[in-house]
């Protein structure tokens, strides 16, 4: 019985603690780079603008299939949300969009869990 208890807690302990991400395409613009993001909100407003409304796609496709509660970026305006994306693109900047408004999701969800 001993040995059983052992190997369960083994076989436990291997399991991983997350399960893995889902593989998916990203479209449009979720493929440009945190760089081209800086460049673009720096020199070319009207690029911009469409960057940032697929971000705010992004975040409302997660508030319709994903989210358990009306809206992931409650209590964030957009310049906040903006703000949060450069930040990342900073640190990031050769990581892609997608992965910015991922992480941008990830600090939301840390200011409002899902209900």
């Amino acid at each position: 019985m001993r040995m059983l208890r052992i190997a369960g807690f083994c076989a436990l302990a291997a399991w991983p603690a997350t399960a893995p991400a889902a593989e998916y395409t990203t479209l449009a613009y979720g493929g440009i780079t945190c760089e081209s993001w800086a460049s673009v909100r720096a020199s070319k407003p009207s690029d911009a603008a469409v960057y940032e409304a697929w971000i705010l796609g992004f975040i409302s496709a997660y508030n319709a299939f994903v989210f358990k509660g009306p809206n992931v970026a409650a209590g964030s305006d957009f310049d906040a949300l903006r703000g949060m994306i450069d930040d990342f693109c900073k640190e990031h900047p050769k990581d892609d969009l997608d992965s910015a408004a991922q992480a941008l999701i990830k600090a939301l969800l840390a200011k409002n869990p899902p209900q």
